[in-house]
């Protein structure tokens, strides 16, 4: 229950207690209920990676990559199939993936879609890999105001907000 400044009851929602081992704020679990049974976690239809390097090791290893201000929100990407050997065995981006700025007040929750190529992450941005069935779906959730709404109460830190991986992994879309 919600009340106003009155006191009176304003709004009410159920929430299951399972939810409130997370966070007892109201507003996080009005936001996190699903409001129908087709509703899924990311986690369970994606797999959701880190970046493997910092900025500056990317910028050292002189290598193309994506970083937080590489792209705008909503964009389509394309890049080469071109990844140093070096790299092979770390956390890329490649055709058909999703990925998502996870740290920087001004910037989290920008998402992209990996159209073509493999790319180097660095370890602002979240890999979301997902079956073909799912990926405009998954898409276009994230570059949705609901999305945003979300991130505005998920997202936490003390100088810089950042989304985490688990919170990500929890978000229920509709399907």
């Amino acid at each position: 229950l919600l009340a106003n400044k009155e006191g009176s009851i304003s709004h009410n929602t159920t929430i299951f207690k399972r939810q409130l081992a997370d966070r007892w704020d109201y507003i996080y679990n009005k936001c996190n209920v699903a409001s129908n049974n087709k509703a899924i976690e990311l986690g369970k239809i994606s797999s959701i990676k880190r970046g493997s390097f910092t900025h500056i090791e990317l910028i050292k290893a002189g290598c193309e990559y994506v970083h937080s201000t590489s792209y705008k929100n909503g964009d389509i990407l394309k890049y080469k199939n071109l990844l140093p050997q070096k790299f092979k065995n770390k956390n890329y981006a490649k055709s058909g993936d999703i990925i998502i700025t996870r740290v920087g007040s001004r910037s989290i929750g920008k998402v992209a879609f990996i159209q073509s190529g493999k790319i180097l992450i660095s370890d602002c941005v979240l890999i979301i890999r997902t079956s073909k069935k799912y990926q405009k779906l998954v898409f276009k959730y994230l570059s949705s105001e609901d999305f945003k709404k979300w991130i505005s109460i998920n997202s936490h830190g003390v100088c810089a907000q950042l989304i985490s991986k688990i919170d990500l992994c929890n978000l229920k879309i509709q399907i």
